[in-house]
Order: structure tokens, then C-alpha cells, then sequence
């Protein structure tokens, strides 16, 4: 069995993706995440965030980009993200979307 900090993790993992997802683009600027895990009720440091963000990008979920001197600034969706925010597919470590059936 899971413990509470397992699945907290693993829900702000969630809610990281589903802001990626809410936005046009795919792709959200860093800074932003911290206001969309708050929303949440996870309260997360800006190093925290990076290496969430970090761990999400070793599943393949989405892609860090730098730009200048930053060493990452924008995170993107990535087909395998979609893929999991569709339900099609499974990905340890995060929570898995709710169903919202028709």
C-alpha cells in the first residue's frame, strides 16, 4: 500500500500535466506551476517543482526547454503525456486521470 506522501506525489504529478494540458499550446513557462499546484492544496517549493518537473520529463511525459542562460524554463506536453491524460495508457508514479465518461 501507497503511503499519503506517495500519493500526494503522485496526484501533484497529475495536476503538473493537467496545466499543460489546459493550455493551447501544450506548454506552460515553470513559474506558472507553482500557482497551479496551489489551486491544488500542494504547496511546493520552486526547487521542488524543478525536480517534479525533472522526474516527469524521465517518464516521458513532457519535455524541459531551455532558453538563454536558464537551464529550463518552459515545459511541453508530449505525445505520451496526451496519451496518458487520455486514459490510454498507464504511467507509474503519477495518478491516474479520473474517467469522465460520456
Amino acid at each position: 500500500m501507497k503511503s499519503f506522501a506517495e500519493r500526494a506525489l503522485e496526484e501533484a504529478r497529475l495536476v503538473m500535466l493537467q496545466a499543460l494540458k489546459s493550455q493551447a499550446s501544450g506548454s506552460l513557462p515553470v513559474s506558472l506551476f507553482r500557482d497551479a499546484l496551489e489551486v491544488e492544496g500542494h504547496i511546493y517549493s520552486n526547487d521542488r517543482i524543478r525536480t517534479e518537473l525533472r522526474a516527469l520529463q524521465e517518464l516521458g511525459v513532457l519535455k524541459l526547454i531551455a532558453y538563454g542562460e536558464t537551464p529550463f524554463s518552459i515545459a511541453e506536453l508530449t505525445e505520451r503525456g496526451a496519451d496518458f491524460l487520455s486514459r490510454r495508457i498507464i504511467v507509474d508514479g503519477i495518478k491516474r486521470p479520473e474517467f469522465r465518461g460520456a
